[in-house]
Parts: C-alpha cells; sequence; structure tokens
C-alpha cells in the first residue's frame, strides 16, 4: 500500500467513527492504538492524545477529533464515506478528519525528527476538556513552549494568522412588575423600554477596527421580557453576540459598555479572545517560502487557535472551510494528499 493509499485509508477510518462532541472516547482510543502500531508511543490526557520526537518540541500539530451532529439535510450516511470521482463524503471529513489523517500519517513519516509534536483533541465544536484543558498542562507541567503551532483547520492551505473573538453578553434592565393597564404610563417603570434606549444606542457604538478584520460587531440575538402579554416584567434581557478583534481587550469592550448603557451587563462567556499571530514569524514565513500560493489571511471562524496565545500559531490544513458544518459534507482526496505533502514539508524545512 502506498503512503497515500494509506493515508485515504486512515481518513475514512476516521469518517467510519461517530465522534460528535463529548462522544469522542472510540476515535482517541483508535487513534491511541494506531499510532503505538506505528512504533509511536502516545500519551492521553482524557481523550486528548499527544505524541512527541523529543522532550522539548519547537514544533507542535494541532487538530481536534470531534464534530457537530449531522444536520437535517443530510441525503447520506454521515459515517460512511463514500467516494465519488475525487470527492470523500462523510461528517468530518473537511472538518477536520482531513487534516487529522494528514498530521497523523506525517507524524509517523518524520518518527525520527527530533522536536516534533502531536496534539489531537475532543470538543473543540463545543469547548470542554479539549486543548484548552490539556495544552496548559503541556505548556506548564511539561514545560512545552514550542516555537511555532500549526492548528489543523480547512484553509485550503492558506496561513491563517488572525482570528476573531467571541465575546457573550447579557443586557439586564430593572423596573416594576405590574398589569399593563396599571403601569406608570410614562414608561418610567417598564424595563423594556431601557433595554430598547440601550440597543438603540449600540447601533451607534463605534469599537476600534482591526485592519485584516475590520470593526467588532455586536449583535443582539435574543430578547426576553414578561411570559404574559397584558403583564409589565420586573425585568428585560438581551443576549449579545460581539465577534471581538486583536485591538481592545474584552474587558476594555465590557467597560465601555458598562459606561454607555443604563441595563446592568452580566458576562455569559469572554473565554474565547480575538487571536493574532506575528505576520513576521518564522513559522509564517516558512510556510509561504515552501508554498508561494500560500498566503496570510484573517479568518472569520473560531478555533483552537486562540488557546496558543503567546506562541506563534498557525490555522493552516486541507479542505475549505465553507464546507464545513453543510449537509454531505465532503474533502477531496486530493486535498488531503496535498495537505499531508505541506505538513511534510514545513516540518522538514522547520525543524532542520
Amino acid at each position: 500500500m502506498t503512503n497515500n493509499e494509506q493515508l485515504l485509508k486512515l481518513h475514512a477510518d476516521l469518517i467510519r467513527i461517530n465522534s460528535v462532541s463529548h462522544n469522542e472516547t472510540e476515535i482517541a482510543d483508535f487513534v491511541f492504538a494506531y499510532l503505538t502500531q506505528n512504533g509511536i508511543t502516545p500519551t492521553r490526557i482524557g481523550n486528548n492524545i499527544i505524541a512527541q520526537t523529543s522532550d522539548q518540541p519547537n514544533l507542535l500539530l494541532n487538530s481536534h477529533l470531534d464534530t457537530v451532529p449531522p444536520n437535517d439535510g443530510w441525503t447520506r450516511d454521515p459515517w460512511n464515506p463514500d467516494q465519488e470521482g475525487d470527492k470523500i463524503f462523510g461528517l468530518g471529513s473537511n472538518d477536520t478528519k482531513g487534516c487529522v489523517a494528514a498530521m497523523l500519517i506525517t507524524f509517523i513519516n518524520n518518527i525520527n525528527t527530533p522536536g516534533l509534536a502531536l496534539l489531537l483533541s475532543p470538543e473543540e465544536e463545543t469547548g470542554g476538556k479539549g486543548t484548552e484543558y490539556a495544552w496548559p498542562i503541556l505548556r506548564d507541567e511539561h514545560n512545552w513552549h514550542p516555537e511555532a503551532v500549526i492548528v489543523g483547520e480547512p484553509t485550503e492551505l492558506q496561513v491563517g494568522t488572525v482570528q476573531r473573538g467571541l465575546l457573550l453578553l447579557e443586557l439586564v434592565a430593572k423596573g416594576t412588575a405590574s398589569h399593563a393597564a396599571n403601569a406608570d404610563p410614562t414608561g418610567k417603570t417598564n424595563p423594556i423600554f431601557t433595554l430598547a434606549r440601550d440597543l438603540a444606542k449600540i447601533q451607534e457604538i463605534k469599537l476600534t477596527p482591526h485592519p485584516l478584520l475590520g470593526e467588532p460587531t455586536i449583535q443582539p440575538t435574543t430578547l426576553q421580557g414578561a411570559e404574559a402579554r397584558n403583564q409589565i416584567p420586573a425585568e428585560a434581557r438581551a443576549s449579545l453576540d460581539i465577534r471581538t478583534v486583536p485591538v481592545d481587550t474584552h474587558d476594555e469592550i465590557i467597560a465601555m459598555l458598562e459606561g454607555t448603557l443604563k441595563s446592568t451587563i452580566e458576562v455569559r462567556s469572554k473565554r474565547l479572545a480575538p487571536f493574532a499571530c506575528d505576520p513576521e514569524a518564522r513559522i509564517v514565513k516558512t510556510i509561504q517560502a515552501l508554498l508561494p500560493n500560500s498566503h496570510p489571511f484573517a479568518s472569520k471562524t473560531m478555533s483552537d487557535q486562540v488557546h496558543f496565545t503567546g506562541f506563534n500559531t498557525v490555522k493552516f490544513g486541507p479542505g475549505i472551510s465553507a464546507r464545513s458544518h453543510t449537509a454531505n459534507e465532503f474533502i477531496l482526496a486530493s486535498e488531503v494528499i496535498a495537505g499531508a505533502q505541506a505538513y511534510d514539508q514545513i516540518i522538514k524545512e522547520f525543524l532542520s
């Protein structure tokens, strides 16, 4: 069996395993066994699978084992890796089992190259016990401080150096609960009016733009008031989805909103900060030199790249982001092969 045949067989085997987030034990067991069968001694932190060629890695390959659930639009068996011509269909084929297969085969082929490490993780799609849990252990307890990290995501082999963050807030306006007929006719006791005025103010707020990503966006998504149509609520709420850029910090944005709005702000999540890699980092320049058609870009989607703050980390892998989470998801066999070849070139050059 040729190396490309082994790669595509591994990719198909990964697709066959149902690894929807929080259900990754089977695929983690499979990857652990696959590395062991190929002469490697992996370790494990929960369902995070770790392998290394030396104690102090200088280049880390990272991708995720989990997938989103199949949506209602699927007309194929999501876990049957059908191939039609160059297309390989299957849940996670593109996001990110193409990257995982390419990284596994490439790691095995470079087992004698000092300075290489591999971290394949669960729960990227949902957050939890994946990279955000395992990486601080490797960094702080095992003293891993690689010069560069490659996060395997479908980027068309372009170099993702910047990505947005996510800040989730709740606006909470307080009022006086009453029957609508008995409420203050001026609306002073109705928290919905306070909330509405604050939402109107948000439309006028201009946050600091990033040269590649543009302005952060603030979008109200859910509203909550009274449950009865003739009742004034004691409080009214609005959820805010804020897509941030690496200029103002999440705490700075929260402080600005607190100084502008009348409603109280409750923080639901600020853990997914925006990320930016130094565009002059050696990993960026190495990829560009080896693959002249690979250019740095700003990614609209989030990934485990966010958890490597302080490290030169790029998002890079086979496949196309727009295919992710779609019905009848697919990747091209030629893309998976090209991804493995690119990873191999980068490893050999970066660690030479």
